[in-house]
């Protein structure tokens, strides 16, 4: 009774419209406490009971717990997620042996329901639904779960159970939940069978289809190609594919491969295929001419003698820019920003020519060129490329450094010499970055040179490595920065990242499958094709109420019933042609809206959010998505429906321009919105790490510049050389007598230059090796020696702090995470509470992931004739049920930027990308 009292009471906190009490029960949940319960609650045995019995301590204490744990907003939630992770881990238990005792409990529990009494019937449906959502949240935890043979069983058995069910239970919300639930179960299964089946290469050879006979051969992708990969970012799952190009990619010569519209010939079938098609496109389009230029780039730098002369270029009809002598004079931490980079170039020809410090401001401040967030590429003669984006346009402030006249480059030099005897002064000044010149402060302050401030595209091992240099030839390379004017990330990257994701989520998660890309048949050649109702409109005794556009008058919409069009047009202000096309909207889980200028697509697109919000709370719809391809069109949209009355709303992106719509600016909305206790400890928690780990960074990054410093040094040969440790620094001689020193004079210093190499080379002695080195006496060593020792003593500093530099960035970067979803989780609330979410498509694959927590059911498209496939397929989140395009593709089609992809080229015909 006790352990039921608390199962209940726990669901009744958890259903309760304050988020306080529901992340504080969950929280409690996932304590030692609350999964002490847990386990009380999995350890029930039904079996002993008599069947009355076990329905009823079901109904009381299993279920309720389920409901808790398996809540909407419970799965939604950012702050929630690592209570709700305990949770479901514990529910998995050691090797999955908890969960397969617990749902094959529940499971047969549920068989034995007699489904003749309706009540029951109720319960079972509900029950499915709570097991279901539960079993997929412990398979989503746990990465061995998809090959646990028992879950099939469990699947196998609800699937069962679920076509036993009436249509009408089968229709309702919960029964096209369970069925959602089933779908995507059934695809984490079958893709752990797959990892025990095949190798990868295995499978995606399985996924050539038949080419046409008349075709001569394609150049298939990656492993596919009979050639073998063109380079090292050729794969044949996008899945693989890095958004921006490699170093290998850029050099290679091949063709990349790209689909064409002819389904016979893609490697993939269906939802798959038109995925990967969309990515490969779009990359091509943004990323390909961006490849392309840093090539011939590339090219240029190796063939001009190390002299090479730019100007404004194109390449394949995309624009670049060249700024020359290169060099990254410093690299920089900020809390807020993290790692950064300091690059000095030479000012633009007509900036030289500016005597005056205002002239160049000026002439900075109103150029395009290297705005915030524009894309680069740093290139050398030597084939290394790393991307970055524009940080801060003014440069950073100046900050003392230590540059000697002559000395090992940080960034562009090797970290020894094959001269051991060169310059030995500089062996005892800190390693600085490569600038030798007085420091520049901005983009203006200097006549001959200028400064920006960079940050990585990419922030992993890879790209600091390749900033602090830990990879250069001893022989300085020629570098150039390569800017894109236009091009910025932001634009493109989200959309691409989101073709990936979704095709990491095909089966099942990609609704209208059978509508965007049927498999093909035998028989004609394309599968089913017909267009059902949504599937929220399915359940029983649903209606569209069309009260709000009939001036009051009652009318209903029914998806199985006949409607008199000419009763609508009668009561309302649209005209024929207008009611149908509302009425067919209505009708079509997946509808186009079509129409010259001036036939009020716009108009009908606002009648439809009318009628749709009249329902959302029957259907639980969520909020509305309204996606536009430009800001000034989705101001338009989300203008009128302010104007209808609608108030809930909530507009994304700083794009706005509109005066109205500035109070539903989501920014403006969570300012006026507390934070849950919850929330707020999840901040202060995150914040307290990221404090933690952003000052060891900025400290570690210090010690490299100066890892030759005598500190360093001198705790190295404490660890690692104890021997040379007392050589140097000793107070006492063997035979106790105390040793004076000069404070102001440097023990290693005084023994790198303590030693000749007139002895060896009269004894004819060899140099030895770094081995006999550091086991012989320091002060018995010729000069050489010294040096080549010393040498190796600052490669062991840099190697060690780099590595910990590297585990340093990635910590930052973790807290830095969830400093973000923590505070993203008070966007969430406001946006769970809208009735409409405006955003465009770019907009929309920036926030896809807060997007899909929110499970809208219906999107529509204003203005789709305007928007690219690949940014349409984005916006078809996993729970949409309803979609409704509005446009004309006759009017006003997609911008590309890449002519050879186009519809109106002959040569791009084949691809029609736009």
């Amino acid at each position: 009774m006790e352990l039921s009292n608390f199962c209940q009471t726990a669901f009744d906190l958890v259903s309760s419209p304050e988020p306080d009490r529901r992340e504080q029960v969950i929280s409690k949940l996932a304590t030692d406490g609350g999964l002490a319960r847990i386990q009380e609650v999995i350890k029930i045995e039904y079996k002993r009971l008599s069947p009355s019995d076990s329905i009823t301590l079901f109904q009381c204490t299993t279920l309720p717990l389920l409901q808790s744990i398996t809540h909407k907003l419970v799965l939604s939630s950012l702050v929630l997620e690592s209570p709700r992770g305990t949770i479901f881990n514990f529910i998995f238990g050691i090797g999955g042996r908890r969960a397969v005792g617990f749902f094959g409990s529940l499971v047969k529990l549920l068989s034995e329901i007699d489904i003749t009494n309706l009540g029951n019937m109720d319960l079972l449906v509900l029950s499915l639904c709570s097991i279901s959502t539960a079993l997929l949240q412990v398979i989503d935890c746990n990465q061995i779960a998809n090959i646990i043979e028992e879950f099939k069983t469990f699947m196998d058995s609800i699937s069962t159970l679920y076509d036993d069910l009436p249509l009408g239970y089968k229709e309702s919300l919960l029964g096209q939940t369970l069925k959602r639930n089933l779908t995507s179960i059934r695809s984490r299964l079958d893709f752990g069978s797959n990892i025990e089946r095949d190798t990868e290469l295995e499978h995606d050879a399985q996924l050539i289809q038949p080419l046409a006979t008349f075709e001569t051969g394609v150049d298939w992708p990656g492993e596919l190609s009979e050639n073998g990969p063109r380079h090292d970012n050729d794969h044949a799952d996008i899945g693989h594919i890095a958004v921006m190009p490699t170093a290998g990619e850029i050099r290679s010569n091949r063709a990349e491969y790209l689909p064409t519209t002819d389904h016979t010939k893609l490697h993939l079938e269906g939802v798959a295929g038109l995925l990967d098609r969309q990515f490969r496109l779009l990359r091509e389009d943004t990323i390909g001419q961006l490849r392309d230029c840093v090539r011939s780039v590339l090219e240029q730098l190796n063939t001009s003698g190390g002299n090479p002369q730019f100007d404004k270029r194109t390449q394949h009809g995309a624009r670049y820019l060249v700024y020359q002598s290169v060099i990254l004079s410093d690299v920089i931490f900020e809390m807020k920003r993290g790692l950064q980079v300091i690059a000095e170039f030479d000012q633009p020809m007509p900036v030289r020519n500016m005597a005056l410090q205002s002239d160049r401001q000026r002439w900075w401040s109103e150029t395009k060129q290297l705005q915030v967030d524009s894309l680069l590429c740093l290139v050398d003669s030597v084939g290394k490329t790393i991307f970055m984006s524009v940080c801060q346009r003014n440069g950073t402030q100046e900050s003392p450094r230590e540059v000697p006249a002559e000395s090992s480059s940080f960034l562009n030099e090797a970290s020894t010499s094959s001269d051991p005897g060169r310059n030995l002064e500089s062996l005892g000044q800190p390693f600085p970055f490569e600038s030798q010149m007085e420091p520049v402060k901005d983009l203006w302050t200097g006549q001959r040179r200028c400064a920006i401030t960079l940050q990585l595209v990419d922030v992993n091992e890879q790209g600091t490595t390749d900033i602090l240099g830990r990879s250069q030839t001893g022989e300085k390379p020629s570098q150039v920065l390569v800017e894109f004017p236009g091009v910025l990330l932001p634009s493109f990257r989200p959309t691409l990242e989101a073709l990936k994701d979704m095709s990491r989520q095909v089966s099942g998660g990609v609704p209208f499958a059978h509508l965007i890309a049927p498999f093909t048949t035998e028989e004609d050649g394309i599968g089913d094709t017909g267009v059902g109702p949504p599937a929220y409109s399915l359940q029983h005794g649903f209606r569209f109420e069309l009260d709000s556009i009939t001036n009051g008058k009652t009318l209903t919409l029914g998806s199985r019933e006949k409607f008199d069009l000419s009763s609508l047009e009668r009561c309302s202000t649209l005209d024929e042609a207008q009611c149908n096309a509302l009425v067919n909207a209505l009708s079509r889980e997946l509808a186009l809206v079509q129409g010259p200028p001036g036939t009020g697509k716009s108009y009908v697109a606002i009648q439809l959010v009318k009628v749709l919000l009249a329902s959302r709370e029957e259907a639980e719809m969520g909020p509305i998505i309204c996606v536009c391809y430009t800001n000034h069109a989705l101001d338009q949209f989300l203008e009128q429906i302010v104007s209808e009355g609608t108030k809930k709303i909530i507009r994304l992106g700083a794009g706005s321009k509109s005066k109205v719509l500035e109070p539903f600016n989501l920014k403006n909305v969570t300012s006026e919105m507390e934070t849950t206790r919850a929330g707020h400890a999840a901040v202060g928690e995150a914040y307290k790490a990221l404090k933690e780990s952003g000052p060891e960074v900025a400290s570690l990054l210090q010690d490299l510049k100066r890892s030759n410093s005598i500190r360093l040094v001198k705790g190295f040969l404490e660890a690692e050389f104890p021997t040379h440790f007392r050589e140097l620094f000793r107070e006492t001689d063997d035979e106790g007598f105390t040793f004076v020193r000069n404070s102001n004079r440097d023990p290693i210093q005084d023994w790198l230059h303590g030693g000749t190499d007139e002895m060896h080379i009269k004894r004819r002695l060899l140099t030895r090796t770094i081995n006999q080195l550091s086991s012989s006496s320091l002060f018995g060593m010729s000069l050489t020696e010294r040096q080549i020792l010393y040498q190796d003593w600052v490669r062991s500093i840099r190697e060690s702090l780099t590595a910990q530099l590297h585990e340093a960035i990635g910590t930052y970067t973790e807290s830095k995470e969830k400093l973000r979803q923590c505070r993203r989780d008070l966007d969430l609330r406001c946006l769970e509470g809208a009735y409409v979410v405006g955003l465009t498509t770019s907009g929309l694959a920036r926030n896809i992931d807060l997007l899909r927590r929110l499970n809208p059911k219906v999107v529509i498209y204003e203005e789709a004739g305007e928007i690219l496939e690949a940014h349409t397929l984005t916006a078809l989140l996993p729970s949409v049920e309803h979609a409704i395009l509005i446009g004309d593709h006759e009017q006003l089609r997609p911008q590309i930027q890449n002519y050879d992809l186009s519809l109106e080229n002959p040569r791009g015909r084949k691809y029609s990308l736009d």
